[in-house]
C-alpha cells in the first residue's frame, strides 16, 4: 500500500505481509505531495506536487529514489498553484488524467508526458476522477451528479 504524507513530504510504502514501511521518495523545499496514483504495470507512481510557487506532476519509480533518474518531471507548466489535484490512469490507453481545482479543468497526456490536452474546462471545480469501462468519471464541487 502506497501513500503520500504531505506534512513529511514523502511517499511511503507499507508491506501488507511484513507490516514494514519505507520511504519511496522524499521531497524537500516548498513542494509537498498532494495526490498519488500507482501504476504497477509500468512500475511507476505518478504524484502531483503543490507549492505556493507552482505545481507539477512527477513520475517516480516504484523502486524508490536512490538514483537521480528515478524521478521525472512529467508535467511542469500550466498547472494551478496551491490547488488540489486528483489523478487517474487509463492503463489500456496509457494516459494520465488529472483534475486541477485552481484551473477548473481536467487534462490528460500520455504516460510519458507527451500530447497534453484539455479534456474539459468547467465553471465548476472538478474533483476526484476514476476510469471505469473506458469512461472517465468525475464529480464537481457543488454538484450531486457524477459526470462521465
Amino acid at each position: 500500500m502506497y501513500w503520500a504524507d504531505a506534512l513529511k513530504g514523502t511517499i511511503e510504502v507499507l508491506s501488507i505481509h511484513t507490516k514494514k514501511h519505507s520511504i519511496v521518495h522524499h521531497y524537500t523545499g516548498d513542494y509537498h505531495p498532494n495526490s498519488i496514483i500507482v501504476v504497477p504495470s509500468e512500475g511507476e507512481i505518478f504524484v502531483a506536487l503543490v507549492s505556493q510557487i507552482d505545481s507539477q506532476i512527477n513520475r517516480v519509480s516504484m523502486k524508490g529514489s536512490s538514483m537521480d533518474d528515478s524521478k521525472f518531471q512529467l508535467i511542469r507548466s500550466g498547472l494551478g498553484k496551491g490547488g488540489n489535484f486528483y489523478l487517474a490512469v487509463d492503463e489500456k490507453e496509457k494516459k494520465l488524467y488529472w483534475s486541477d481545482t485552481k484551473k477548473k479543468r481536467i487534462e490528460f497526456a500520455f504516460l510519458n508526458g507527451t500530447e497534453r490536452k484539455i479534456f474539459i474546462q468547467s465553471e465548476r471545480t472538478p474533483g476526484p476522477l476514476t476510469i471505469v469501462d473506458n469512461y472517465l468519471h468525475w464529480t464537481s464541487e457543488g454538484s450531486k451528479a457524477m459526470q462521465w
